[in-house]
């Protein structure tokens, strides 16, 4: 529950979290899907997707792009969530590789690998400076969102769930939206694929994002 209640205290005043998100300590997070719907307006994110038309469906899309925006964009040094920041694990990696007695080993049985490794290490480093460490959400999608449709307009009322939330690269998230898009399309027996497989969704969520 750590995660959970570290990222609603920053998300609070961003993003629709309940206060049920961030009460004192984080051994009371309530944060589960069947205990927020019944106290905010609204209902599980993908049921409101699925049975929307076509611009609600949109409209539901740009929120989800939105909400992973508003999350990136805040500004944090990842202090207590875990470090999924490239650079951490290339040093790690050096770190261990790098050692005397490994070192020699390895370069007795595959010469150049630690040039190779270095040059590695500064392809990463530049990505990274490109696309800087962020706060990420890691199950960025409809199922963790609450969506108000009885109005013109979708409306998101609660955003949740942010127990694998963690320090790196935004590409994290937009891949798992992406994921998310082609797992429900694909599902066996699915009863609304075709809500998943309009393209037009995935481009208004990157819209959103924008």
């Amino acid at each position: 529950m750590t995660n959970d209640y570290i990222v609603s205290q920053c998300l609070k005043d961003r993003l629709p979290i309940a206060p049920y998100q961030i009460l004192d300590t984080d051994l009371d997070v309530i944060s589960y899907p069947f205990l927020l719907s019944s106290k905010l307006p609204g209902e599980l994110g993908c049921f409101a997707y699925e049975k929307s038309d076509h611009a609600g469906r949109l409209a539901i899309a740009r929120g989800l792009g939105q909400t992973l925006a508003a999350i990136h964009s805040l500004e944090t040094d990842g202090a207590g969530l875990k470090n999924l920041d490239t650079r951490h694990f290339m040093k790690m990696i050096e770190d261990l590789l790098c050692a005397p007695d490994i070192r020699s080993s390895i370069e007795g049985m595959r010469p150049g690998f630690h040039e190779r490794l270095k040059e590695l290490s500064v392809v990463l480093d530049r990505a990274a400076h490109e696309d800087p460490p962020t706060l990420i959400w890691r199950d960025p999608f409809f199922y963790n969102m609450l969506v108000d449709v009885s109005g013109d307009t979708p409306e998101i009322t609660g955003v949740y769930d942010f127990q694998s939330a963690a320090y790196g690269s935004r590409q994290l998230d937009l891949e798992r939206v992406r994921r998310g898009f082609d797992f429900q399309a694909t599902r066996p027996r699915a009863k609304t694929s075709e809500a998943y497989a309009d393209p037009a969704a995935i481009e208004e969520v990157w819209r959103g994002y924008e």
